[in-house]
């Protein structure tokens, strides 16, 4: 998360100022990123959890952002889905990691289900998404409640990384989480990081409050 507020301000620059030279730009940089882990020692942890991976899909959302309104032709769409399927598909069932775990023939070291190329097959679906849906208010109880837990994302996700990455790895191996059913499980970790979420969310704008008025004065 913190990788995210130092790279972020440069890549919507970058982007922003030449949405597709931009994007290209950054695929490129993904790949020499990429090339790199191949290439020299790498620990799997760092790899997971450094977002140099996930450079090109960060990308991707700041173009859609940046041509917002503007259509894209069928052809290209279908293109990059069809990249992207294909990708998952090769990855999935043709694809298989070593003895040791490692993808030793593949372009991708760790992780090669996950890796950006898959940003293909998503992007089509995340433009048609933006270009219908953007701006459409469900009123019921449930689009109020979606709406709110949508505005508290980023501070949800804040929680869930704190939640899975210290907590739940800490006490998951103490009390031995394992042995509570699958689905008791799922739904502790989610009432904890959305509530923990809407936590974090008021928390901040409670100290933005009390930094806003010692401005003020």
């Amino acid at each position: 998360m913190i990788q995210l507020f130092l790279i972020m301000p440069f890549l919507v620059s970058f982007v922003c100022k030449c949405p597709a030279k931009g994007l290209f730009s950054v695929f490129i940089a993904n790949l020499l990123f990429e090339l790199l882990v191949k290439s020299v020692p790498f620990h799997p942890e760092i790899y997971r959890l450094f977002i140099g991976r996930y450079l090109f899909l960060l990308a991707m959302g700041v173009f859609l952002r940046t041509i917002k309104g503007k259509k894209i032709p069928m052809r290209y769409l279908s293109i990059s889905f069809t990249i992207g399927i294909l990708y998952i598909c090769v990855t999935n069932y043709f694809l298989l990691p070593d003895p040791n775990g490692l993808y030793s023939w593949s372009f991708f070291k760790y992780w090669q289900m996950t890796a950006f190329p898959v940003a293909f097959y998503l992007f089509p679906f995340m433009y048609f998404l933006l270009e219908k849906l953007s701006g459409v208010q469900v009123k019921t109880w449930f689009g109020s409640i979606m709406q709110r837990i949508g505005s508290r994302t980023w501070h949800i996700y804040g929680v869930q990384m704190f939640y899975f990455l210290i907590v739940y790895e800490v006490y998951g191996v103490k009390y031995d989480l394992q042995r509570i059913p699958l689905v008791c499980e799922f739904f502790v970790s989610f009432f904890l990081c959305i509530s923990g979420g809407f936590l974090l969310y008021h928390l901040e704008n409670w100290v933005r409050g009390i930094l806003a008025a010692h401005l003020e004065r």
